[in-house]
């Protein structure tokens, strides 16, 4: 197995910059500001960005970045789309760990406020602890290479790809969840709010191998 496994895993970690999960919407339709009418307010347009990421539709949730957010990691997310995008097991399996990843955060809006064309929307999030999730996978993953049980040298990259899924789910599935409260910078392009910064702050795997 070489080294595209890591590649693909980093390109995975890129979407912590943005979200990490699945979205649950708000029990009551948010009331749309005045300055908004017409358009999504900004919690509707936070909504939408997870929802969009969800779904990876990576065209939409693009069109819903700030612009100056988006200069900070456009060649990866532009890498990450192209990697998602292709008919290969790569990709199929990408999409696998971000489905884990999804299924494993919840994200709720509970206000937001405005000044001018700027924002900050408030959510709550409830995910794995990342600290312990970051431990626990780096556990996993070294356990995985120094045991024996796997022959990771004649492995390929595909069957260390599929390997990956089972530990991501595995890991995943393990750590105690934590809730986190965010505010997430918006910002009004065009007439429509966009995001501006991590939709849930603090949120990283850090894998360094």
């Amino acid at each position: 197995m070489n080294n595209k496994l890591f590649v693909v895993i980093a390109l995975l970690l890129i979407s912590t910059l943005l979200i990490g999960g699945c979205a649950e919407s708000p029990e009551e339709e948010a009331v749309p500001d005045e300055v908004a009418i017409g358009e999504l307010d900004p919690e509707q347009a936070v909504m939408e960005f997870v929802a969009a990421i969800r779904e990876l539709d990576l065209d939409k949730a693009e069109n819903l970045i700030a612009r100056d957010y988006f200069d900070e990691f456009e060649e990866d997310f532009a890498e990450l789309k192209a990697v998602l995008e292709e008919d290969t097991t790569e990709a199929a399996v990408m999409r696998q760990m971000f489905s884990v990843i999804f299924n494993n955060i919840d994200i709720t809006t509970t206000g937001h406020t405005i000044d001018g064309d700027e924002a900050v929307v408030n959510t709550v999030n409830t995910h794995p602890d990342p600290e312990i999730l970051t431990e626990m996978l780096m556990a996993k993953m070294f356990e995985m290479m120094f045991s024996g049980d796997v022959d990771l040298e004649n492995m390929t990259d595909e069957e260390g790809m599929q390997l990956m899924v089972e530990v991501f789910r595995e890991v995943f599935g393990e750590v105690d969840r934590i809730t986190t409260e965010a505010e997430v910078p918006m910002t009004r392009e065009d007439g429509k709010w966009k995001v501006a910064g991590e939709v849930i702050s603090d949120y990283t795997i850090d894998l360094d191998l």
